[in-house]
C-alpha cells in the first residue's frame, strides 16, 4: 500500500511541475512609405501590419520612463504588396504610460532601449501593463522613419509613416502543462529509492 501512494503522489506532483507562459500577440496597422530588398525597389505607399510575438511572463516595469515591456520577442512585417518578413534583431513590445504610447520597437540598432517601429497613442494605454488582450484601438501613429531594420527579405527602409495607426494584443491560452525532464528524473530516482527502503522495513 505505502509503494502505491507514494507511486500516486509522484503522479501528482510531476503533473503540476509546469512553466508559467502567457503567448501575446501584438499588431499594429498603419499606411507607410517603405522600400525592402535591393535593387530597384524604390519607395511605395503600402499598408503594413508589424506583428509581435513573445510572453506576458517577461513583463518588466521600469519606474524611471513609467514604460511597461516585453522584451525579448520576434516581430514581422506584412507589406501590402511585397509580402511578410521577419525582423532578424530581436523585438521589443512597450508601452510608455507617461505618453498613452503602446507599439513594437526593435532592440539594440541605435539606441539602447530600441527603436521604434510602429506605434499607437491612445489613452486607454496610460493603464495598460501588457499581460491581458486589448483593442483593437486607433490613434495617432508614432515611428521612427530614420533608421532601417534588417529583414529576411533584406533591408528594409521606413521613409513615413501614416497619420494614424491601429494596435490590438491578444493574449492566448497558457500551453499545458510539460514537466521539466531533468527535475523530475531526480525527483522519480529519489521516490523509488525512499519506496524501496519502505519496502525492505515492512517485509
Amino acid at each position: 500500500m505505502p509503494l502505491r501512494i507514494l507511486v500516486v503522489l509522484f503522479a501528482l506532483l510531476a503533473s503540476g511541475v509546469a512553466a508559467k507562459a502567457d503567448p501575446i500577440t501584438v499588431t499594429v496597422t498603419d499606411t507607410a512609405y517603405v522600400a525592402i530588398g535591393a535593387g530597384d525597389n524604390s519607395e511605395t505607399s503600402q499598408n503594413v501590419t508589424i506583428t509581435f510575438t513573445g510572453d506576458t511572463s517577461n513583463v518588466a516595469y521600469n519606474p524611471l520612463y513609467d514604460l511597461y515591456s516585453i522584451d525579448p520577442g520576434t516581430a514581422t512585417i506584412q507589406i501590402e504588396d511585397l509580402g511578410t518578413f521577419t525582423f532578424n534583431d530581436t523585438a521589443e513590445f512597450f508601452d510608455n504610460q507617461d505618453f498613452d504610447n503602446q507599439g513594437i520597437s526593435i532592440a539594440g540598432i541605435a539606441l539602447s532601449n530600441g527603436v521604434v517601429i510602429l506605434a499607437t497613442d491612445n489613452a486607454a494605454f496610460g493603464s495598460y501593463t501588457g499581460t491581458t488582450s486589448i483593442g483593437p484601438l486607433s490613434g495617432t501613429a508614432a515611428g521612427s522613419t530614420d533608421y532601417g531594420y534588417y529583414t529576411s527579405g533584406g533591408f528594409l527602409d521606413f521613409a513615413g509613416i501614416g497619420p494614424t495607426s491601429t494596435l490590438t494584443a491578444s493574449v492566448g491560452t497558457a500551453p499545458a502543462p510539460t514537466p521539466e525532464p531533468s527535475s523530475l528524473a531526480l525527483f522519480g530516482t529519489g521516490v523509488l529509492g525512499f519506496a524501496a527502503t519502505i519496502r525492505r522495513r515492512l517485509r
